[in-house]
């Protein structure tokens, strides 16, 4: 796998925290599609959001957490920076078009979406999340849609990928917010987790 796809893959995951429970038990029914358009709309009405990420990866096998943090800033459609701070300072900018990411040394690597097929489908998929472009998460993603009860103002969203390379690496993402984009929980398929 290359060092850009797993580069890529690890900022999809990078923005998780706890799930929601339940959410999988509600796909989304015709009759939530307008609720769920309504809360990606609201998404796209917070033309840039920032705040900051605490990443757990648990690996099961050798009953280990590794914690990283730092910053995030989401621009609707336009991209994506991550400037994680510790254990290592290390910035990765996405866009439709490439990704640019420079590491502790200063060294930067530049990958354009047009030379790698792989690459263009993540970063589709991670555009569709964060900018709730709602027909590219529908093509996506099996979507599972629930309000939280007694605050209509709340969802959660369930994503299930339906592309085969994207589900190798991750068996689900849940979303958690209300007026924007709150809480991220991305499960993988090798028994690790990212929250």
């Amino acid at each position: 796998m290359s060092r850009f796809f797993k580069a890529t893959l690890f900022l999809l995951l990078l923005a998780c925290a706890q799930p929601f429970a339940g959410v999988f038990d509600h796909p989304l029914k015709k009759e939530d599609s307008a609720g769920l358009e309504q809360v990606l709309s609201s998404m796209r009405k917070t033309p840039v959001v920032r705040g900051a990420f605490k990443q757990v990866k648990t690996v099961k096998k050798i009953n280990r957490e590794f914690i990283s943090t730092g910053s995030f800033t989401i621009a609707g459609s336009d991209g994506i920076i991550w400037n994680m701070e510790k254990p290592f300072a290390n910035q990765t900018a996405i866009t439709k078009k490439k990704m640019v990411q420079r590491n502790t040394s200063g060294s930067v690597s530049e990958m354009n979406v047009a030379e790698n097929a792989v690459f263009n489908k993540i970063s589709q998929t991670i555009q569709g999340i964060f900018s709730g472009d709602f027909q590219l998460i529908q093509s996506q993603f099996q979507v599972y849609y629930e309000p939280v009860k007694g605050d209509k103002s709340r969802w959660v969203v369930g994503l299930v990928p339906k592309e085969t390379t994207i589900k190798k690496q991750i068996a689900s993402v849940e979303l958690q917010g209300g007026t924007w984009l709150q809480r991220k929980d991305c499960r993988r398929r090798r028994k690790s987790r990212n929250l």
